[in-house]
């Protein structure tokens, strides 16, 4: 695995400085590495099941812990910007460590990569940014949406971290196809369907994450697929670049 070399994607509805590493770290497997990565594609299947239900947990916790918060702001009570970036911190790690643990098949316990430590310090301060200014409508009592609603969209940003982690350190050869619900209405969510399947080098984000118009009300999901070294090749050969992808997606 080579390491990532991070840049600055230009993204849309806000997260233009929102790093997307995985477009950068995608390889070819050599036929030599292929058993290896089916043995451990079956691994990461085993491990997905499993982390689903610890997200779901992680997910949950996240939104009482902000409630907590959201009372204690009405009430009056003055949180250091540091300790809430911490609690956005936590969470966002143990959220991304558990997609690394299904894509690796294995519990991931230790410290994250510094090249993945990075670019999640950079979606932290994006969501913490929103979230200062979620607290000054608290203050004036102009909160646009209900705060029940606005504490779901942020704990439901989550997934994208566990989405995230799962792309980034995919076994090699991956492809990725971007799946709707039934009834689906979203112009971006319906582009990124149909122009499916992308390589890490070209899919230009996941669900959940913002970048979409249904930002992390978003119910898509990815669905990842180990295609042969010649099925591979033809795809990245056909795919449409990422920066062209997005310019597409600001028409819609």
């Amino acid at each position: 695995m080579t390491k990532n070399n991070l840049y600055e994607a230009k993204n849309i509805r806000g997260h233009r400085n929102v790093k997307q590493p995985w477009n950068s770290s995608a390889l070819v497997a050599t036929l030599g590495t292929l058993v290896g990565t089916q043995s451990r594609s079956l691994a990461s299947n085993i491990a997905g099941r499993h982390y689903n239900n610890k997200f779901d947990s992680l997910q949950a916790a996240f939104q009482r812990e902000l409630s907590v918060v959201f009372k204690a702001i009405k009430e009056g009570d003055t949180l250091s910007a540091k300790k809430m970036k911490g609690l956005f911190r936590k969470y966002y790690t143990s959220a991304f460590k558990m997609g690394l643990s299904v894509s690796k098949g294995r519990v991931i316990t230790h410290s994250i990569s510094p090249e993945d430590s990075r670019w999640l310090e950079t979606y932290i301060t994006k969501e913490f940014n929103f979230w200062k200014n979620f607290v000054k409508d608290i203050k004036k009592n102009e909160e646009k949406l209900t705060h029940l609603k606005r504490l779901e969209m942020y704990s439901a940003t989550l997934r994208s971290m566990y989405t995230s982690a799962k792309v980034i350190h995919a076994p090699a050869h991956t492809v990725f196809y971007w799946k709707t619900t039934p009834g689906e209405k979203c112009s971006h969510c319906l582009f990124l369907a149909k122009m499916s399947p992308y390589t890490k080098e070209n899919i230009p984000t996941v669900p959940a994450s913002g970048d979409t118009k249904c930002l992390s009300n978003c119910r898509c999901h990815l669905e990842p697929k180990i295609v042969s070294m010649t099925k591979y090749m033809y795809i990245k050969s056909r795919n449409t670049a990422r920066n062209e992808l997005l310019r597409r997606m600001r028409r819609l």
